[in-house]
């Protein structure tokens, strides 16, 4: 399970971190025949899934504690079923916290209606349209964090 191998990744990073540092993951395991996934989220963003018509749902998933803080967290996993054609997106806060010229926020909004544009193309196509979308909503101001994203499309 997902969550046996984040504890396990989480024991080895907390063990002697006198300073306390950690990172935010999310782990999913894929079952390449029946579209299974099984998950652990340890303080990162939901992931969205992504119809091919174009409803998007946020993962539920509990934001549970980055891994590498504590040795003794305990997170939990989770399960679902991708449908022929669906989409799963990841990306990290940086995303959501690009900032313009004039310090708004890209926001989950902006990156729903990003989704919600290209819902249906390739995976390739979503990710070079949320980039996109970031980078022109942020225009000449330096990103503050990391801005990283990943797409997957189901086949069956």
């Amino acid at each position: 399970m997902a969550a046996d191998l984040v504890s396990r990744i989480n024991e080895e990073l907390a063990r002697d971190n006198t300073q306390v540092m950690f990172v935010t993951l999310f782990l999913c395991m894929v079952d390449v025949q029946t579209g299974h996934l099984d998950w652990c989220n340890a303080g990162h963003a939901a992931p969205v899934r992504v119809m091919p018509h174009g409803v998007l749902t946020p993962i539920p998933v509990e934001r549970s504690i980055p891994v590498g803080v504590r040795e003794t967290i305990v997170h939990a996993s989770g399960e679902a079923t991708l449908v022929p054609g669906e989409c799963l997106f990841l990306y990290t806060d940086g995303v959501t916290e690009a900032a313009n010229e004039q310090e708004e926020l890209f926001g989950e909004e902006r990156l729903a209606a990003a989704l919600g544009a290209v819902a249906g193309r390739s995976a390739v196509e979503v990710v070079r349209a949320v980039l996109d979308a970031v980078r022109s909503f942020a225009g000449a101001a330096p990103p503050a964090d990391d801005i990283a994203v990943l797409a997957c499309r189901w086949r069956a």
